[in-house]
C-alpha cells in the first residue's frame, strides 16, 4: 500500500470512528390516563400498550395515533403478549389474563386461575401461553380454549418477568431475585440463577441466543441459558431495571427507574447511548418489526425512537 493509499485510508477510519448513533423521539402518544406497564409489538404491524388507567390501546406506530381502546379490565394492566395464532392476550392486577382479538378490540376469553396480580405473560414457540403471578406461580394455558394445562411453583415471590426462548425453554424472573429456567412440556425446572441481589423484573431472550435480566440491583446481566452462568453485568443504570427489549438490529435496549433507556451492546455490555426523553421511570419497552424502538413510563406517556447517525466534534 502507498503513503498515500494509506493516508486515504487512516481518513475514512477516522471519519467512521467519530459517527456515533444518537436516539432522538419521532412521537409521543398520550392517550392515556395513567402509568404505561406493557407494550406489544404485533406481527400484524401494530403497537399495544396497557396501563393503569385499566385499557389496553392499539396505536399505529407510523402516525403514533389510537386505533382502539379495550377496556374489559377493572385494574392495571401490566402485562401484553402478541401471540403467533394472530391474537393479542393481556394480563392485570385484576388477577385475569384477557385473549382479544386485535382487529376489533373485542375479547374472546377470560382466564381467571390466578390467585393474585398477573405482571407477565410469554407466548411460547410451541403454541402456548404462559402468566406469571403474584401468587407465585406460573401458568401454561392453551391459547385455544383459556384453559390451564399446568402450574409451576418453585418461585417463593411474585413472578414479575417471563421470556421464552428460541432454544424451546420458558425462563422466568421474580421477586425472590431469582430466574429459573423451566421445561415448558413438563412444568419442571432446570436451573436457578441468583446472581442478582434485588427482585427481576424483566427478562428478554436475544437474537444472539442468551438471556438477559434486569432488576432493582439495577445491573442488566447476560447469563448463558445453557448453563445458568453470568457473562456480563451492566452497571450504567442509576435505578431499578424494569424493561428490556432484544432488537432486530442486535442490540439490547433496556428501560429504568432512573428514567432512561439504554441501547447496550450484547457482545461487550457496554452502552451505546442513553435516551433521556422520557420524565419518569421507564416501564416498557418493545421493539418493532418496523425497525423502531417504543418505550412506556409512569409519565403516561409511549414514546417510538430512532437511531439516527451523528458526526462527533472533538
Amino acid at each position: 500500500m502507498s503513503n498515500t493509499d494509506k493516508t486515504k485510508l487512516d481518513a475514512v477510519n477516522t471519519f467512521i470512528n467519530n459517527i456515533v448513533q444518537f436516539p432522538i423521539n419521532l412521537w409521543s402518544f398520550t392517550g392515556h390516563t395513567g402509568a404505561v406497564h406493557a407494550l406489544a409489538f404485533g406481527s400484524d404491524g401494530y403497537l399495544y400498550s396497557g396501563s393503569a388507567d385499566r385499557s389496553v390501546r392499539k396505536i399505529d406506530p407510523a402516525t403514533g395515533t389510537e386505533v382502539w381502546s379495550f377496556t374489559g379490565h377493572t385494574n392495571t394492566v401490566h402485562a401484553l403478549a402478541f401471540g403467533s395464532d394472530g391474537y393479542l392476550y393481556s394480563g392485570s392486577v385484576d388477577r385475569s389474563v384477557r385473549k382479544i382479538n386485535p382487529a376489533t378490540g373485542t375479547e374472546v376469553w377470560s382466564f381467571t386461575g390466578h390467585t393474585g396480580a398477573v405482571y407477565a405473560l410469554a407466548y411460547g414457540s410451541d403454541g402456548y401461553l404462559y402468566s406469571g403471578s403474584q401468587d407465585k406461580t406460573i401458568r401454561k394455558i392453551d391459547p385455544s380454549t383459556g384453559t390451564e394445562v399446568w402450574s409451576f411453583t418453585g418461585h417463593t415471590n411474585s413472578v414479575w418477568a417471563l421470556a421464552f426462548g428460541s432454544d424451546g425453554y420458558l425462563y422466568s424472573g421474580s421477586v425472590d431475585r431469582s430466574v429459573r429456567k423451566i421445561n415448558p412440556s413438563t412444568g419442571e425446572q432446570v436451573w436457578s440463577f441468583t446472581g442478582h441481589t434485588g427482585a427481576v423484573y424483566a427478562l428478554v431472550y436475544g437474537l444472539d441466543g442468551y438471556l438477559y435480566s434486569g432488576s432493582v440491583d439495577r445491573p442488566v446481566r447476560k447469563i448463558n441459558p445453557s448453563t445458568g452462568t453470568e457473562v456480563w453485568s451492566f452497571t450504567g443504570h442509576t435505578g431499578a431495571v424494569y424493561a428490556l427489549a432484544y432488537g432486530l438490529d442486535g442490540y439490547l435496549y433496556s428501560g429504568s427507574y432512573d428514567k432512561s433507556v439504554r441501547k447496550i451492546n450484547p457482545s461487550t455490555g457496554t452502552e451505546v447511548w442513553s435516551f433521556t426523553g422520557h420524565t419518569s421511570y421507564v416501564y416498557a419497552l418493545a421493539y418493532g418489526l418496523d425497525g423502531y424502538l417504543y418505550s412506556g413510563s409512569y409519565d403516561k406517556s409511549v414514546r417510538k425512537i430512532f437511531d439516527v447517525l451523528k458526526f462527533k466534534l472533538n
